[in-house]
């Protein structure tokens, strides 16, 4: 169970946050005898049934001497409870140290739920060992206030978008009860369609959440429809769930069209053999896997310098929603071995490793790749005065290149690949032996190259969280052979077939009867450990509803319940045993992993 922060009004005798204070026109009776008073800031405040009230207590002992106070509650309104505390419990003494005492205890009064409104006072009494005594009574108004009925609002339930739109409603959950109230959520939405909670301002998803007595809490609802959805309207209702209140908000989704256009080959493969001079067809396939019918798609390429490529149809008029059109594209380009100038030219490569002569300085070894390309002059100096700036090196570029730490080594690469200004560049391993901040930074740079320099980027790594934080696509490589090769989401998606997301569920008691019933569930698909404790769950469709009722209704305290994010290690691991499994592939054999950012 999720516990929120607490929203709930605090009425407490030191300060008054919410509701009116009333200072009472009526005298308050308070007597003292032998030099012994107590007190407190605010004897006379206006409350709510249902409230709890804490008043801090003063002292004041003039008698020469500490004395040992006996605390009693004299009068009570029937129904109400009052106790002294102190320390963090129920105390019926205080000693009180000659002179003034502040805090020195404090009043704790509930007063019941079903009180009726009008005017009640509770009496104290102090009696100190020397027989000295002091009287208190506290007055409170009780009035019915706002409080209303609780509630469960979405500030917009009515939203509209295609069927690769993640709807997302704000919400609020009120509870205008007397007591903290515990909601479990559930939903009842079209199949296939995934809906969860979460805090508003809050990442973590939750099936249940604490909300104080009288008090609200925001939430935020989000909406997944299929990629299969079809245009129409959609009804989701969504229950919030007490003890004591069953509260619903329905909201309304409204899909206008699904729009997927894959462009691709009819095997699939995203790379073929050309000669120089000569011209290579390639047949590509168009195909619209939206609910749409899409209209004028325009057909153009990006190509290296001297390359060219011209499509049979460069627009395709219409394209039904489900059919697919095969187009052929002229490719007419380089060869590697006849033209490796002109390919050279277009390509930079960064080794695991770069090598610079160590006795010239950093803007003189640039300089010197720069000549190599064939630039000079003030438009050469002008470039390296810009590549330093840019990998971060501008104060270092004077510095003898053997004085480099191995970070600064890998951006001096960077710049010195750039001299030429390629368009695609190779990278292999580049952030291997850099302490975490430089990673960082190189990181963020490689990412610049391709993102603000619409570049092509190729890494060979096997740093799998650093090529999920920064790549576009991913290439798994086993014994040389390209095995997968797509988006991170897309090769999850692979390996989970057409079920549900996988789920990450955690309870206590974690008992043989939790792993009985998730075994039981209806549609599971698979049941394994999570490292660290807790199960992995799939279904054929999302379970988080099902498993929250379930393990409520059975007494468990649910500790987590959220989809489990794409991890590329797991991708990674399970396609390798895929295909050793396929093709008898030693384990112990060395793992390559291409990642390409384009």
């Amino acid at each position: 169970m999720y516990q929120p922060h607490s929203h709930r009004r605090a009425r407490t005798a030191a300060a008054v946050a919410a509701g009116a204070m009333l200072l009472c026109a009526l005298p308050m009776t308070a007597s003292a005898a032998g030099g012994l008073e107590m007190s407190t800031a605010y004897p006379g405040i206006t409350a709510q049934a249902g409230d709890d009230l804490s008043f801090t207590m003063d002292f004041d002992n003039d008698l020469g001497s500490g004395q040992s106070v006996a605390l009693s509650v004299t009068s009570l309104p029937e129904g109400w409870e009052g106790v002294f505390t102190g320390n963090g419990g129920q105390i019926s003494r205080v000693f009180v140290r000659d002179g003034a005492n502040t805090g020195l205890a404090t009043f704790e009064l509930s007063i019941p739920d079903d009180a009726a409104d009008g005017t009640y006072t509770v009496g104290l009494l102090a009696t100190g060992e020397s027989g000295a005594t002091d009287t208190l009574t506290l007055e409170l108004q009780l009035t019915a206030g706002e409080t209303g009925t609780s509630s469960f609002d979405a500030q917009y339930p009515e939203q509209e978008g295609s069927a690769s739109t993640a709807f997302s409603f704000d919400a609020t959950l009120v509870n205008n009860s007397a007591s903290q109230q515990t909601y479990t959520f559930s939903t009842n939405a079209p199949t296939g369609w995934t809906v969860t909670y979460q805090p508003t301002g809050e990442s973590t998803q939750v099936a249940s959440l604490a909300v104080d007595a009288r008090s609200s809490q925001g939430v935020t609802v989000n909406v997944t429809p299929p990629a299969t959805a079809e245009a129409g309207s959609y009804d989701i209702s969504c229950s919030a769930v007490s003890a004591n209140d069953t509260l619903s908000t329905d909201l309304s989704v409204v899909i206008t069209g699904t729009y997927d256009l894959v462009l691709s080959t009819p095997s699939g493969l995203l790379s073929a053999d050309a000669q120089a001079g000569k011209d290579t067809d390639i047949t590509l396939t168009l195909t619209n896997n939206g609910n749409t019918d899409l209209q004028n798609i325009n057909l153009t390429s990006t190509t290296p310098d001297g390359w060219a490529v011209e499509f049979s149809e460069s627009t395709v008029e219409l394209l039904e929603a489900g059919a697919t059109k095969e187009v052929t594209a002229t490719i007419a380009g380089h060869d590697c071995a006849r033209e490796p100038l002109a390919v050279k030219s277009m390509v930079g490569y960064l080794p695991d490793n770069v090598g610079f002569y160590t006795d010239m300085t950093g803007r003189e070894n640039l300089r010197f790749t720069g000549r190599l390309n064939g630039l000079s002059g003030d438009a050469l100096e002008a470039r390296i005065d810009g590549l330093l700036r840019r990998v971060g090196l501008e104060e270092a570029g004077d510095r003898k290149a053997g004085t480099y730490s191995r970070g600064m080594r890998q951006r001096l690469g960077i710049a010195d690949v750039l001299i030429k200004d390629p368009r695609v560049i190779i990278m292999d391993e580049p952030t291997l032996g850099i302490d975490p901040e430089g990673m960082r930074d190189l990181l963020t740079l490689i990412r610049h190259l391709s993102t603000q320099d619409q570049r092509t980027i190729l890494l060979s790594s096997h740093q799998l969280q650093q090529v999920q934080q920064i790549c576009d696509r991913v290439g798994i490589f086993v014994e040389g052979r390209l095995i997968a090769c797509g988006p991170i989401a897309q090769l999850a998606k692979e390996l989970r077939g057409d079920g549900g997301p996988i789920l990450e569920v955690a309870a206590t008691p974690n008992d043989a009867a939790l792993k009985t019933l998730l075994e039981n569930l209806e549609g599971l698909r698979q049941l394994r450990p999570m490292e660290g404790g807790g199960w992995l769950v799939q279904g054929e469709e999302d379970l988080r509803s099902v498993l929250a009722r379930l393990l409520l209704e059975r007494g468990y305290d649910i500790q987590r319940l959220c989809q489990r994010s794409d991890d590329l290690d797991e991708i990674y691991h399970n396609y390798f045993e895929k295909a050793g499994a396929s093709h008898d592939l030693p384990t112990d054999k060395k793992r390559g992993l291409l990642r390409r950012r384009a």
